[in-house]
């Protein structure tokens, strides 16, 4: 039923989206041991201590990284030419969507900032490290800021890539970040 955790499993590596892949590399990676990988999902994943659909991090802006910012999981960074974007997310479209009563639920100004595609590409193809960052996509929905996530994985010689749950391919995949953004040109969300 609405507003309850689902009775599949809660981790489970062999099938993920985006979000999902996310949340789950970070539980293990933030675990001392593979007892507490639960109980660090939880703490990622939801806002308090209700594990419930009402209390999921539903919204990737507004409730995923401000809720794991505050917990000291995740931090955003600034990077240069990033323009801030503003938008009022339609959160009653989103309960209306999964059928829960939406009366109590009021939509919400958002604030974000953005590295346009046209800067991201030239930015990123540049980025040399040795680490590994999260990285969102954004979209034109007004009920979703992010329309995809992934892991960015630096290295010292080449252009990053990104990790990522790829729909499309229904695996996990690697491609250059370059290569991912140059084949989303063309798909509006």
């Amino acid at each position: 039923s609405q507003g309850e955790v689902a009775d599949e499993p809660l981790i489970q590596l062999d099938e993920m989206n985006c979000v999902t892949m996310i949340e789950n590399a970070l539980a293990i990676s933030r675990a001392a041991n593979e007892e507490e990988i639960l109980s660090s999902l939880l703490k990622i994943r939801y806002s308090g201590l209700k594990f419930d659909f009402s209390h999921r991090n539903h919204f990737f802006v507004d409730d995923w990284i401000k809720n794991n910012e505050k917990k000291g999981v995740v931090s955003l960074l600034r990077l240069p030419g990033d323009t801030l974007w503003t938008r009022t997310m339609n959160r009653r479209y989103f309960y209306s969507l999964n059928g829960l009563d939406t009366t109590s639920i009021a939509n919400t100004p958002s604030k974000l900032w953005v590295l346009p595609r046209e800067k991201a590409i030239p930015y990123l193809d540049s980025l040399r490290g040795d680490e590994m960052l999260g990285i969102a996509f954004v979209g034109k929905l007004d009920w979703l800021w992010v329309t995809h996530t992934g892991l960015l994985l630096l290295n010292k010689e080449e252009t990053p890539t990104l990790r990522h749950a790829s729909s499309l391919r229904k695996m996990v995949a690697d491609q250059l970040i370059t290569d991912y953004l140059q084949e989303q040109k063309g798909v509006q969300a």
